[in-house]
């Protein structure tokens, strides 16, 4: 019996810049100016496999040889059985979240202050996401075996004395059956989740 399982998740949280709290105040006179600029590049490779396949049941093979004169007939052979396989459930999943440049500005002006209040937010990002996800119970074989015989000299028959005989013939091989092979399911998920350049700003005067 061969068996394997294999459960794989995989949380990819990358290159976060939230929340980023933006306090870059150059006053002119009564004026508040707010710049925040962000910038990133992230890249997921992920690679998930599940496998219970590639799995063999093959039957036994038989053979004769028989050789020299005389009487070497009536040999048998008869190859075994594949046997049985049962396998388990090939499950494979791969998830990656990114989540990137994101920015928070609070402004709180209660002074009563009438200026100009400038925020301005600069983002840039690259994201690139691979991901393979794959679930394998298959490429099984279950072959019956192979027969074969080989004869080489031959009988005889005598004449001396009352004279006789002899054979080398009725001489059987047979292959083993095939074996029986019976899988799990196979299943395969994968999800991909990206939230890139979020700005927020409030201002309360």
């Amino acid at each position: 019996m061969k068996k394997i399982i294999m459960l794989v998740a995989v949380f990819a949280f990358l290159a976060s810049a939230a929340p980023a709290l933006a306090h870059h105040h150059h006053w002119s006179s009564s004026d508040i100016t707010v710049s925040n600029s962000s910038s990133a590049s992230v890249t997921n490779n992920v690679s998930t496999s599940a496998n219970t396949g590639y799995n063999t049941a093959n039957g036994g093979s038989a053979s004769n040889t028989v050789s020299g004169r005389g009487n070497n007939g009536g040999n048998s052979a008869t190859g075994g059985w594949g046997g049985h396989i049962d396998t388990g459930n090939a499950i494979a999943y791969s998830y990656v979240a990114n989540t990137v440049n994101s920015n928070t500005t609070d402004i709180d002006a209660d002074c009563g202050c009438e200026g100009d209040i400038t925020v301005s937010n600069s983002s840039s990002a690259s994201v690139t996401n691979n991901v393979s996800t794959s679930a394998n119970t298959g490429y099984n074989t279950a072959n019956g075996g192979s027969a074969s015989n080989t004869v080489s000299g031959s009988g005889y028959h005598g004449h001396h004395h009352g004279g006789g005989s002899s054979s080398n013939g009725d001489n059987d091989s047979t292959g083993g059956d095939g074996g029986q092979i019976d899988t799990g399911n196979a299943d395969s998920e994968s999800g991909v989740i990206s939230v890139v350049n979020t700005n927020v700003t409030r201002i309360i005067r």
